[in-house]
């Protein structure tokens, strides 16, 4: 076997010419080392790689500016919550009415026991408790008084509540409490299922008439709204948005609010109020 090129012989298993380097015929040719990337190379590659650390440093911060406005926003909201609700009617308030147009103290439409703070008790006399979205009195026997209050010392303002007369409910009148002092000391304003109004004071547990018990025809057998006015020593007297009577008291100071019910003889029956409002001027 000779070398193409030059023509020097040469042995089998010999891979290139002795003489001139010609790589031989039937040899394997020998694999040339890989070629380094080019600085253009490395270049695209750190931009590829510092592109997507990029997308995962913005998509971590994205994650934990989400999570941080969601904890403030939770926060915010709790901080926020109302301790009554307030989404119930204003009530019907005349124009020359000294409290027309005043600040609301408290609107509580009674949807929830956890916003409202009447009592929630019962025994053989009566029951009060929170039922379908108002609040009920119940009274277990004739000639009896029950009342719950409302917190806080109110003078000068606008007491408004719903009060329904339940099915069965007989010899039976709703109430509004006001100027609730120590020892047994308020006003008790209320109406009756068969159409009378009486305004009266209890003094160290002992009652005294204002106004004595009188018929109107503004008030009706099963559902009225009342609202008692109070100013200075003035008292008016509220059903259904029309006045009834107005009187004077000299004793008349601040004190705390509250819904009643009353029974007279052969006399049970439960009231259900609700949208009770309080506004001063």
């Amino acid at each position: 076997m000779t070398c193409p090129s030059c023509g020097t012989p040469f042995t089998e298993g010999t891979r290139f010419c002795p003489v001139c380097g010609t790589q031989l015929i039937g040899s394997p040719p020998v694999a040339s080392p890989p070629a380094a990337p080019s600085r253009s190379c490395w270049r695209i590659l750190w931009w590829i790689l510092g592109g997507v650390g990029c997308l995962v440093v913005l998509l971590v911060g994205a994650v934990v500016l989400i999570g941080i406005l969601t904890l403030l926003g939770q926060k915010a909201s709790t901080i926020d919550t109302p301790a009554r609700p307030t989404s119930v009617s204003e009530g019907s308030v005349s124009d020359n009415s000294p409290v027309a147009g005043g600040e609301v103290l408290v609107a509580d439409d009674f949807s929830s026991a956890s916003t409202s703070d009447l009592d929630v008790s019962e025994d053989k006399t009566s029951r009060l408790a929170y039922e379908g979205g108002a609040y009920v009195i119940e009274l277990k026997r004739p000639q009896a008084i029950a009342w719950s209050l409302v917190d806080g010392s109110y003078k000068d303002v606008s007491v408004e509540v719903d009060a329904v007369m339940l099915p069965g409910s007989d010899n039976v009148a709703a109430g509004l409490i006001f100027q609730y002092r120590a020892n047994y000391d308020f006003y008790l304003y209320s109406v009756t299922n068969d159409g009378y109004y009486t305004l009266k004071s209890m003094k160290d547990g002992a009652w005294f008439p204002l106004i004595d018990a009188t018929q109107s025809d503004k008030i009706r057998a099963g559902r009225n709204t009342l609202r008692v006015e109070t100013h200075g020593d003035r008292i008016a007297l509220y059903v259904n948005g029309a006045l009834l009577e107005e009187t004077t008291d000299g004793a008349l100071g601040a004190g705390r609010v509250g819904l009643a019910a009353s029974t007279f003889i052969n006399g049970t029956g439960a009231i259900s109020f609700d949208n009770l409002l309080i506004k001063r001027r």
